[in-house]
C-alpha cells in the first residue's frame, strides 16, 4: 500500500466515522424526543434511572442502526472522498504520472472490505445475541410481558397460544397448547399450564421444544398417539410437560423485522424445519439471499460511483455527484421493488436479492467508458 493509498483511506475514514457519529446523534435526539413519555412510564421518576434506560435502550439500538444505515454511510464516504479528490485538484498529478484512475479503486476497495466485514460480524455475532433486547418497546427492559400472537406448529399442527410473552425470560405466562386430534392425540385435547419456557437444542437436551410448568394434565390423561408420544414427554419435575416444537419466542413476537435478527445458521436451520409456514420459510430464504447478495452490491455500486463522479467532459462536480446521486437511488429503488414483489409473492426470493446485483453491476459496466483516465 502506497503513501497515497494510505491518505485516500485515512480520508475514506475519517468521512465515514463523521458521517455515523452525526446520524447516531441525529437518530437519538429524534427517536428519544418521541418516545420520551414511554421512558418516563416504564421507570422510576428520578433522573438516574431513566437516564440509566435510555443509555442502555439506545445502546443496544446502535447495533441495529448500523446494521440499517451502515451501506448507505459507506456509499456516502466513497462519493464524499471522490469528490474531494477532485475539487482539491489531486487527481491531475496522479493522471500525469502516469497511474490509471482505475487505481483509485484499491484503498476505497479496502475500506469497503473492512466495512462490510463489520457489518457481517454485527449482523452474524452481535445482533442475534441482542435480539431479545432490541424488540423490547422503549422504557421496558423485557419482564413485563408482551403481547403475543397464535402460531401454529406446521410439523406437528399444535397450536400454541398465550396470555402475555416474557422475553427476557424466554417464557410464555398461561400458555395453551391444543393438540390435533388422531395425529398427535386421540381427540381435541388442550394442554395448559403456568408458564412455558423455550429451551434451545443443547447438550444433553437433543430437541428443542417448551417446558410447560404446572401442567394441567399429565402425560397418562393425553391419550397420545405414536406420534404424539414422539411429541410430548414429562418434563424433569412432577407437574411439568415438554413438547417438542422449533417455533421459539422469537418467531412469537410481534416485531415485524424478527428474520432480520437470525444468524445465517439459525436461518438455514428455520428454513429446514417442518414448523414454520410457507410465508416465513419465504421471508428467511428472503434474508438469506439479502444477506450473501449484500457485499457484492456495495461493489457494484463502487464500481458505479467513481466513472460517474471521475468522468470525461464532466459539467461541474455538482452534476457528477447528482448522477452519482440518482444512479444510487435507481439501485435502491429497485431493490425495494424487488423486495416488495417478493413480499407479495410475484417474484422468487432469489430473485429479488440478486436481481438488483446484476443491474448494478449492469449498470457499472455500461458507466465504465466514460472514466476519465
Amino acid at each position: 500500500m502506497t503513501t497515497f493509498d494510505r491518505y485516500l483511506l485515512k480520508r475514506f475514514w475519517h468521512v465515514f466515522f463523521v458521517s455515523f457519529a452525526a446520524m447516531v446523534g441525529l437518530y437519538v435526539v429524534i427517536d428519544a424526543f418521541e418516545h420520551v413519555d414511554d421512558f418516563f412510564e416504564n421507570t422510576d421518576d428520578s433522573t438516574l434511572p431513566v437516564m440509566w434506560t435510555i443509555v442502555r435502550h439506545y445502546a443496544f439500538r446502535i447495533s441495529l442502526f448500523f446494521d440499517t444505515i451502515g451501506d448507505i454511510v459507506l456509499l456516502t464516504a466513497i462519493s464524499v472522498v471522490l469528490s474531494l479528490l477532485l475539487r482539491c485538484g489531486e487527481l491531475n498529478p496522479i493522471l500525469a504520472a502516469g497511474i490509471p484512475t482505475q487505481r483509485l479503486v484499491l484503498p476505497l476497495l479496502w475500506g469497503m472490505v473492512i466495512v462490510s466485514a463489520v457489518l457481517f460480524a454485527n449482523k452474524e455475532l452481535v445482533i442475534p445475541r441482542i435480539a431479545g433486547e432490541l424488540q423490547l418497546q422503549p422504557g421496558k427492559n423485557g419482564h413485563e410481558g408482551e403481547y403475543v400472537e397464535s402460531v401454529c406448529d406446521f410439523a406437528t399442527k399444535i397450536d400454541i397460544s398465550a396470555d402475555r410473552l416474557v422475553l427476557a425470560e424466554n417464557k410464555l405466562l398461561h400458555p395453551v397448547f391444543v393438540l390435533p386430534a388422531q395425529s398427535i392425540a386421540e381427540e381435541f385435547t388442550s394442554v395448559s399450564g403456568a408458564e412455558a419456557v423455550f429451551l434451545p437444542v443443547q447438550e444433553g437436551h437433543p430437541r428443542s421444544g417448551w417446558l410447560i410448568k404446572q401442567a394441567n394434565r399429565t402425560i397418562n390423561d393425553l391419550h397420545l398417539t405414536v406420534t404424539g408420544r414422539q411429541t410430548i414427554s414429562p418434563g424433569p419435575a412432577a407437574g411439568e410437560l415438554f413438547i417438542a416444537s422449533d417455533l421459539g419466542v422469537d418467531h412469537m413476537s410481534i416485531a415485524e423485522d424478527a428474520a432480520n435478527m437470525f444468524s445465517i445458521r439459525q436461518l438455514i436451520a428455520k428454513i429446514e424445519s417442518p414448523s414454520f409456514d410457507a410465508l416465513s420459510v419465504r421471508a428467511f430464504k428472503l434474508e438469506l439471499h439479502h444477506r450473501l447478495t449484500r457485499p457484492l452490491l456495495n461493489i457494484a455500486q463502487l464500481f458505479l460511483i467513481l466513472p460517474l463522479i471521475v468522468r470525461r467532459e464532466a459539467r461541474g462536480l455538482v452534476a457528477s455527484m447528482l448522477l452519482a446521486g440518482l444512479m444510487q437511488g435507481v439501485v435502491f429503488g429497485v431493490s425495494q421493488l424487488a423486495l416488495w414483489l417478493a413480499n407479495s409473492q410475484r417474484i422468487d426470493p432469489d430473485m429479488a436479492a440478486w436481481g438488483p446485483v446484476i443491474i448494478a453491476g449492469t449498470l457499472a459496466a455500461w458507466c465504465w467508458p466514460i472514466l476519465r483516465t
